[in-house]
C-alpha cells in the first residue's frame, strides 16, 4: 500500500460528490488508475485526473486531500479502514456512514458530518455545521458508535437522533442538541443554545463548564434534578478517552460530582444530562 495525495486543482464549479476516494481502494492503486476513476461534479462526470493532482508515494499509508473546499461533498463516505486527512474545508456528509478508520479534517465542514458513523474516529478541527452526528433526512438514526470530535463550534442538531457512540464538541453548539437522542454520550465543553434534550428518549449529555442551576431549571423545564452525585461513567469516559483526546480526558478528571437532570419527561424519557459542581 501507498501514500496518496490528492491536490485539487481548481475551484468547482458545482459539488463534487467524494464518497469513491477512499484510503482503502487508493492506496491499493497506481496513479494512473486513480486518475481514470470518475466523479460527479453537478451534473457532469469528471475524472479525477481532471480535477486533482496525485501523488502516490511509499511509506506512511494513508489518503490527503489538499486545497480541499465545501464543494467537497460525501468525503469519507463508507469509509471501513485505514486514515483519510483534510486539509482545508468539506461540504456535507463527511465521514457520512463511516464504519471504521480515521478522518481527519484540518477545516471546517458542512451538515450531517459523522452521520450514520458506525465505528472509528472522526476529528473534525474547524466548525461544524448542522445535524453533526445527526440522522440524515430518510434515516431513522444519527451516530452509531465511534467517536465524532469537533474542535469548533457547532450548528443546530448536534447528535439529533443519536444511537451509539461519543460526540465531543469543544466549543459552543446551536440550538437542539441532543434532539430525539436514542442514547450514547455527548460531552459539551462550552455551553449550547435552546431547546437541550427536547425528546431526548436516553443517552447522557455531560457539561464540563459549571452552570448557573436556576438558569438549568429554566432552560429544561421537563428534566428533574434528581440530585449531586460522583458517577462511575465520569471515570470510564476519561480512561476511554485518554488517547483520543487527552484535554478532555483531563478536564473529566478535574470533575469530583455532578448534579444530575433527568428526562425528557415529556417524552417519559430516560437520558440524563450531567452538570460539572
Amino acid at each position: 500500500m501507498n501514500g496518496v495525495t490528492l491536490t485539487l486543482k481548481r475551484e468547482p464549479k458545482a459539488s463534487i460528490d467524494c464518497r469513491s476516494l477512499l484510503p482503502e481502494s487508493l492506496c491499493e492503486m497506481a496513479a494512473q488508475e486513480i486518475a481514470e476513476l470518475v466523479l460527479s461534479e453537478g451534473r457532469e462526470m469528471q475524472s479525477v485526473g481532471d480535477l486533482f493532482d496525485i501523488e502516490v508515494a511509499s511509506g506512511e499509508q494513508h489518503l490527503r486531500i489538499k486545497g480541499a473546499t465545501a464543494a467537497l461533498t460525501y468525503i469519507g463516505a463508507g469509509m471501513s479502514r485505514g486514515r483519510l486527512i483534510v486539509d482545508g474545508d468539506a461540504g456535507d456528509y463527511v465521514g457520512y456512514d463511516l464504519s471504521d478508520g480515521e478522518l481527519i479534517v484540518n477545516g471546517n465542514v458542512e451538515a450531517f458530518a459523522g452521520s450514520g458513523q458506525k465505528d472509528g474516529l472522526i476529528h473534525i478541527k474547524g466548525s461544524a455545521g448542522d445535524y453533526a452526528g445527526g440522522a440524515a433526512d430518510t434515516k431513522m438514526q444519527g451516530l452509531k458508535g465511534g467517536t465524532l470530535m469537533i474542535s469548533g463550534a457547532c450548528g443546530n442538531y448536534l447528535g439529533y437522533k443519536m444511537r451509539r457512540g461519543i460526540i465531543i464538541a469543544h466549543d459552543f453548539v446551536g440550538d437542539h442538541c441532543a434532539n430525539n437522542m436514542i442514547a450514547g454520550t455527548i460531552i459539551l465543553g462550552n455551553r449550547c443554545g435552546a431547546n437541550l434534550g427536547l425528546g431526548m428518549r436516553r443517552g447522557t449529555v455531560i457539561f464540563l463548564e459549571k452552570l448557573n442551576l436556576d438558569k438549568i431549571k429554566q432552560e429544561l423545564p421537563t428534566f428533574n434534578l434528581s440530585g449531586s452525585f460522583s458517577l462511575p461513567i465520569m471515570t470510564v469516559l476519561r480512561h476511554h478517552l485518554h488517547e483520543t483526546n487527552h484535554h478532555i480526558a483531563m478536564r473529566l478528571a478535574k470533575i469530583q460530582s455532578v448534579n444530575r437532570y433527568c428526562g425528557d419527561l415529556g417524552y417519559d424519557g430516560q437520558g440524563e444530562i450531567l452538570v460539572a459542581n
